[in-house]
């Protein structure tokens, strides 16, 4: 059994629990990467090592910021979802960005 830390990550893993999703069961989760600017972000959607990820980005009308959407399936696990995000952020920092949190609406089947 994965072991769970007190962090925003396992608040996020423990949500996804108490909403009735199934850890067993692949989950949907969108990794949101912060960007400075829109040529950033075409620049970091063309990374190899992210070909598994289905990226879109769009602009922060609010913030003028532009954040990119990096979606990936893949069955929950603490360690790989933040392996994913240091990765995220590493690559990232190349382009004056940061990984800026993930989310999922679960996977909670429809009765």
């Amino acid at each position: 059994m994965q072991s769970i830390r007190n962090d925003d990550t396992s608040a996020a893993i423990k949500q996804w629990i108490t909403e009735g999703s199934d850890l067993n069961r692949p989950l949907t989760i969108d990794f949101f990467v912060a960007m400075p600017s829109e040529i950033a972000c075409k620049h970091f959607c063309e990374i190899d090592e992210l070909a598994d990820f289905n990226i879109m980005f769009e602009k922060d009308e609010e913030t003028s910021g532009w954040t990119c959407y990096c979606t990936k399936t893949l069955i929950p696990d603490y360690d790989q979802i933040v392996s994913i995000e240091n990765q995220l952020d590493s690559i990232a920092k190349k382009y004056d960005g940061y990984a800026d949190g993930f989310g999922s609406y679960g996977n909670v089947k429809d009765s």
